[in-house]
């Protein structure tokens, strides 16, 4: 489906851009948290399944179901297999957790050992390898291939709709945004533009770009509450019918392009609405999509969408 604004120049303003840059949670960009775990070694190997099943009833391990109890390995002194278990928490103590009886039995208790391990189970492959070489080797790790991608940041070119939905916020801030350079442009899935605004702020506190974006979409539904704020949109159009939108929530499977990073009051406000995609071309000091905040990853909220910023060929990984 083709764009239905014109395209206003060719790559003219784009001959740096690179690509778009996924805003992830913090967690994906370092090791999980670690928690520590006394280790012991298993007598008579042949024992294990006997031993491994006495123990999950003494601790329960289902909170840790992505970490492997029993690791194997062999003894470099002797050659001979030798097979750790982790018993339970370092801040447990055995005694309490098992019969005294029970673990002479069984285990080296002259030998018992403290290891770390991954309190959640690792999101990305290179915290999984981290993990599995530093800390305790037997671990499950699931690939989410999602999450690679976007960690990696690979396939997030920016392709020709996107820019014409670029171009038109450099027009809209040529042409009409005197006050404040801050503008946002709304489409649908198939980025095919429903609004083009820009910032009132100098009016009104509350009036910035994206609070107008969304009250238009409104508008589209006989809603809305800024009747007196112009959708630039019809400015740019080759043809003159807009989409309106068919969802129960206001900006459900859209996207919102920005000129900058939207503030906590415009964040909240994407969130609520139930916008899909957010995409902005400047960072701000008080950004709530990743400068200052990411609102976005909270583990909490009763929806998740996914943030993007303009990455340029020279801007250096942060």
């Amino acid at each position: 489906m083709v764009s239905n604004a014109k395209r206003l120049c060719q790559r003219s303003l784009l001959n740096d851009i690179s690509k778009w840059k996924a805003i992830l949670d913090d967690d994906l960009y370092q090791i999980p948290t670690l928690i520590s775990m006394l280790c012991c070694q298993i007598i008579d190997s042949k024992q294990t399944s006997l031993i491994l099943k006495q123990v999950n009833e003494y601790f329960n391990w289902q909170k840790y179901k992505h970490v492997k109890r029993i690791y194997c390995t062999t003894d470099e002194q002797n050659q001979q297999q030798k097979i750790e278990i982790l018993l339970c928490r370092s801040i447990d103590t055995l005694d309490k957790i098992y019969p005294q009886e029970f673990l002479s039995k069984y285990f080296h208790m002259n030998n018992v050992t403290t290891v770390q391990i991954p309190e959640k189970q690792p999101l990305l492959k290179w915290q999984y390898e981290e993990c599995r070489k530093n800390y305790w080797p037997n671990l499950s790790y699931r690939e989410n291939k999602y999450l690679e991608q976007e960690y990696s940041n690979k396939k997030n070119e920016i392709n020709s709709k996107e820019e014409a939905i670029i171009d038109m916020l450099k027009q809209l801030q040529t042409n009409h945004a005197v006050q404040s350079q801050h503008c946002a442009v709304v489409t649908n899935s198939e980025h095919e533009i429903l609004v083009a605004t820009i910032d009132y702020r100098h009016e009104h506190p509350l009036q910035h770009c994206t609070m107008i974006a969304i009250d238009l979409i409104a508008q589209m539904s006989n809603g809305g509450c800024y009747h007196n704020r112009k959708n630039f949109l019809y400015e740019f159009l080759l043809s003159s019918t807009v989409e309106k939108p068919t969802t129960n929530h206001l900006c459900n499977s859209y996207f919102i392009y920005l000129t900058h990073e939207p503030c906590m009051m415009c964040a909240m406000a994407l969130l609520h609405s139930r916008i899909a995609k957010v995409y902005y071309l400047e960072t701000v000091d008080y950004g709530a999509l990743g400068t200052k905040y990411k609102l976005h990853c909270l583990k909490k909220t009763n929806h998740r969408f996914q943030v993007y910023k303009l990455q340029i060929e020279n801007e250096q990984e942060q």
